[in-house]
């Protein structure tokens, strides 16, 4: 589909060949327009952050709800997360999720000038 919207001004180049240059002229600035005001919002859509699995995840804040034999538990956007860490945790630490394995987040601490934002 969007392969077909890139080239809308190539197949609107008809027009030149079924109406006469007066009509056929305004109708493909409309069209050429048309594609432009298009462009602007899909390559608008393409720049948008990730919003949402596991690459939206990466580098969110989160905190340490409890800490287990087999790992740690965290709450990142109020949801509930097996997690493993190399640095030593305790309950209400801030972390920093750094990247994924399966359903497991791979978390450090959050240091306490970092931007948490």
């Amino acid at each position: 589909m969007f392969h077909l919207i890139l080239l809308m001004p190539v197949f609107a180049l008809a027009v030149f060949w079924i109406w006469p240059l007066t009509v056929a002229a305004p109708v493909y600035a409309a069209v050429a327009l048309l594609s432009l005001w298009m462009y602007a919002l899909i390559w608008r859509a393409m720049r948008r952050p990730v919003q949402a699995g596991a690459e939206e995840l990466t580098h969110s804040i989160g905190e340490v709800m409890a800490v287990q034999e087999d790992g740690l538990r965290v709450r990142v956007h109020s949801e509930m997360w097996n997690a493993q860490s190399n640095d030593p945790l305790h309950r209400g630490d801030r972390v920093k999720v750094v990247g994924m394995a399966g359903l497991t987040l791979q978390v450090r601490r959050l240091e306490e000038g970092e931007d948490e934002a």
